[in-house]
């Protein structure tokens, strides 16, 4: 841009200062002759000089100019390039003999003398030329015309730089979300550091791709393990418990045992489930919404009315879905039974369909969650402060299977602070799911 306005001021300068000095012809002698008795004339008959410097004949872009060298002073009609005709005549004032001054805009006949009453004047011809362009205006076309190319070099320039760049903000949100199979498409990428950087990013996004998927193997597979000699501890606990003889303080020992070993066999069935979930989407099967959801409900309905919790739920719509039914049942119950555990004295369902679609949300009016702890729930093995007490039990899986089981129908799960207290939970599936 900078060489760019230069370029201009010296094209400027130098088409304000192009100026061809020639001789007069022969008919520019007489032209000067013919306004010189004209300006005779106009001051016998009491003429102003102003008034006199008027063209010399019609159809003729030739106008009188007059000039008091004593008081430098110019008198011309108004012309757009005044100010330089006035230094042109001031440079052509001391020439003894007329000249003519030759401009991109006009040309310049004189001096001539003349002698109006007790003072002596020169006396000047102007002849317009009639596509002249003023040089300022031309600086300020080509400036508009540089202006708007920079303006649309930019763009291009500019949407080239996003668009990789948004490219890789899409992707790495992709990855936060847990969508490990996100990768950056590299055809729209040039072979620069951009381009490198895209590279390298899918190269990290597989590593971290290969080690989830690794780390939830190991997890299953210990997992499965040891269900086995935790099935063995379970038979000789009730061997043990077989015996007759077995002492008081025995048995409470072993009635302990058995109860921390129920927790622990639900514990690896939790982990085993989550797993699954997550490497796993089992085949998918249409089904109306009335029936994926119609357990699920009087199953909670059931469980509120035990607790004396007012329980509502908006109809259901008679809609058909594409999903994996034991997945979805059992992760829209863990959100549900959640609410109902964790709620005052109520607990609401809204079912939304929109256009390709469709939502449930389940409200409450227990004490909320902070923003970290929002942040915090879906994310295995994590429970709240308000849920760590003996009462409630769990281990914090119940809303990462969900959350599995909602991302592998390419569906969404979000949880916010309610304005009047509480939670609410939303999950949100496409209406046709496509593996």
């Amino acid at each position: 841009i900078l060489v760019a306005l230069l370029c201009v001021w010296l094209i400027a300068r130098w088409n304000a200062s192009e100026i061809d000095i020639e001789t007069l012809e022969p008919k520019d002698v007489e032209l000067l002759e013919r306004a010189q008795m004209r300006v005779f004339r106009g001051f016998k008959r009491g003429s102003r000089l102003q008034d006199l410097t008027t063209p010399i004949s019609r159809g003729r872009p030739h106008f009188i100019v007059i000039y008091e060298a004593q008081q430098n002073k110019v008198y011309s009609r108004p012309f757009r390039f005044l100010n330089r005709l006035e230094n042109d005549i001031q440079r052509l004032s001391t020439q003894e003999t007329p000249l003519r001054l030759g401009r991109n805009q006009y040309k310049l006949i004189g001096p001539k003398t003349i002698v109006l009453g007790e003072k002596q004047y020169l006396l000047f011809l102007c002849e317009r030329i009639n596509d002249a362009r003023d040089p300022f205006i031309f600086v300020i076309t080509l400036l508009v015309v540089l202006f708007a190319s920079s303006v649309i070099y930019s763009i291009v320039f500019t949407r080239s730089l996003l668009r990789p760049v948004a490219e890789l903000r899409n992707t790495a949100l992709d990855l936060a979300n847990g969508k490990w199979d996100a990768r950056v498409d590299l055809d729209i990428f040039s072979k620069d550091e951009l381009g490198e950087l895209a590279s390298t990013f899918n190269d990290m996004a597989q590593k971290i791709d290969s080690n989830w998927h690794s780390q939830r193997r190991l997890l299953a597979d210990i997992s499965h393990e040891l269900r086995s000699p935790l099935a063995r501890l379970n038979m000789a606990i009730a061997l043990t418990d077989a015996d007759q003889q077995l002492p008081p303080t025995s048995r409470a020992s072993l009635l302990r045992i058995e109860k921390e070993t129920a927790k622990m066999d639900k514990l690896i069935g939790d982990v085993l489930k989550l797993a699954r979930t997550e490497s796993d989407m089992s085949q998918q099967t249409q089904v109306s919404m009335i029936d994926l959801l119609a357990d699920v409900l009087e199953n909670a309905e059931f469980e509120a009315a035990q607790k004396s919790k007012d329980f509502s739920v908006s109809d259901v719509p008679e809609l058909l879905i594409h999903c994996q039914i034991d997945a979805l049942q059992s992760a829209i119950e863990n959100v549900i039974r959640n609410a109902i555990r964790y709620t005052s004295t109520m607990v609401d369902i809204a079912i939304l369909v929109k256009q390709e679609s469709w939502q449930i949300t389940v409200n409450d009016d227990g004490p909320g969650l902070t923003e970290v702890e929002i942040n915090n729930i879906f994310t295995p093995f994590y429970r709240s402060d308000s849920a760590r007490n003996s009462k409630t039990g769990g281990v914090g899986l119940g809303l990462a299977i969900t959350q599995a089981a909602v991302h592998n129908h390419k569906g969404q799960i979000t949880a916010e602070s309610r304005v009047s207290g509480g939670l609410s939970v939303t999950i949100t599936l496409p209406i046709h799911l496509h593996a």
